[in-house]
């Protein structure tokens, strides 16, 4: 076999993939790539031997590959702050957050926690012991010093937040998350209670 460099290389794949969805009467790729019906239809009559040598002539300009740099940027910046936001769900989950947690700051579903909970090696449900333990009075202190920086349930630093909360105190977020549930409930009962 005739070695090939990179450019080759990238036409054989390019043709095969060609050849592969008119194979399957795909004919829209084809055509979507540059070429016309005709190409196509031909490119199907070639052997492999024939597709080696098709390709080896890239160097003749028969295919110009070349990347959208911006668009590229777009995807790799997406790409990150997915990859940043999955860091985070799995070490939330670590660190004890429960279903109401995650639905509320991820919008996850249960189904969606189970996978994240797999990926990660933990079982698949906590085990229900009725009400989070609340921790001690100290904790509780370390738990609103540490959650000083959140302005609130909906704040997009929450999640950073809980998770200092937790490395603080050694509670479970989902024991976090219900005294700050705690604390909104009162202060909504004695707004309740003035007016």
């Amino acid at each position: 076999m005739i070695a090939m460099d990179t450019k080759a290389e990238l036409a054989l794949n390019a043709l095969m993939y060609v050849v592969k969805q008119a194979a399957i009467g795909n004919i829209k790729v084809p055509l979507a790539l540059g070429l016309t019906e005709w190409q196509a239809n031909e490119l199907l009559t070639l052997n492999n031997q024939e597709l080696h040598e098709m390709a080896i002539m890239a160097n003749l300009n028969i295919l110009n590959i070349e990347f959208d740099r911006e668009a590229l940027d777009i995807a790799l910046k997406i790409n990150d702050q997915k990859s940043t936001r999955r860091k985070e769900i799995f070490e939330m989950l670590e660190a004890g957050a429960s279903y109401p947690v995650m639905n509320s700051l991820y919008g996850l579903t249960t189904a969606n926690i189970g996978s994240y909970r797999k990926m990660v090696n933990l079982p698949m449900k906590e085990s229900i012991g009725g009400r989070p333990h609340l921790g001690t009075q100290a904790q509780q202190d370390d738990v609103w010093e540490a959650m000083k920086s959140a302005k609130g349930f909906n704040d997009p630093g929450l999640a950073k937040a809980l998770l200092n909360a937790h490395k603080k105190t050694g509670l479970k977020i989902s024991s976090i998350w219900a005294i700050l549930k705690e604390h909104r409930e009162e202060t909504s009962r004695i707004r309740i209670v003035k007016c």
